[in-house]
C-alpha cells in the first residue's frame, strides 16, 4: 500500500492553512467593522437628549409635547404610557413629526381606550435608542 507522496502532503497542508486563515479573517474583518458601526452610532447620539414639557388627554387621544434639548436631530418616535395601570405602546413613527431638529418642540400622539390617571408617559427616539423623554404623575397630574 502507498501513501501521499511528501510533497503532495505538503502542498495539501499549506492549502488547508491558507484556507482557514482566509476564513477566519473574514469572520473576524467583519466582526469589527460591526463594532465599529455600533460604537460610531452610540457615539453619534451621546450628544441626544429630549424631554417631555406637557401631556394632555382628551376625546381617548394622549398628546405629549417633546423638546428636543441635545445636539442632535431625534426622529421617528414610539410612545410607552401607563394610564390606570394600563400599558399603551404605539411604536409606529408619527406622520409629520418623524423628525425634531436640535431646539425644536413637537407634539406625538397616542389613541387609548384606558381611562384614569396617567402614570407615566415615555416618549422614545426610534434613531438614537436609549434616548428617551419621561414624564411621571409625580411631575405632572394629568387624567384621561
Amino acid at each position: 500500500m502507498k501513501g501521499v507522496s511528501p510533497l503532495l502532503a505538503s502542498v495539501l497542508l499549506i492549502t488547508l492553512v491558507i484556507l482557514t486563515s482566509i476564513i477566519i479573517n473574514s469572520f473576524f474583518t467583519s466582526l469589527t467593522q460591526t463594532q465599529q458601526e455600533k460604537a460610531i452610532s452610540a457615539s453619534a447620539c451621546s450628544q441626544a437628549s429630549m424631554i417631555i414639557e406637557e401631556i394632555s388627554c382628551s376625546n381617548n387621544v394622549l398628546k405629549a409635547v417633546i423638546h428636543n434639548t441635545g445636539d442632535k436631530e431625534l426622529k421617528d418616535f414610539s410612545v410607552y404610557a401607563k394610564i390606570g395601570g394600563n400599558l399603551i405602546v404605539n411604536n409606529t413613527p408619527f406622520a409629520g413629526s418623524s423628525i425634531l431638529n436640535p431646539g425644536e418642540s413637537t407634539t406625538v400622539e397616542i389613541y387609548t381606550t384606558s381611562t384614569g390617571e396617567i402614570e407615566e408617559v415615555k416618549v422614545y427616539a426610534q434613531n438614537c435608542p436609549g434616548i428617551y423623554g419621561r414624564i411621571t404623575n409625580e411631575t405632572e397630574k394629568v387624567a384621561c
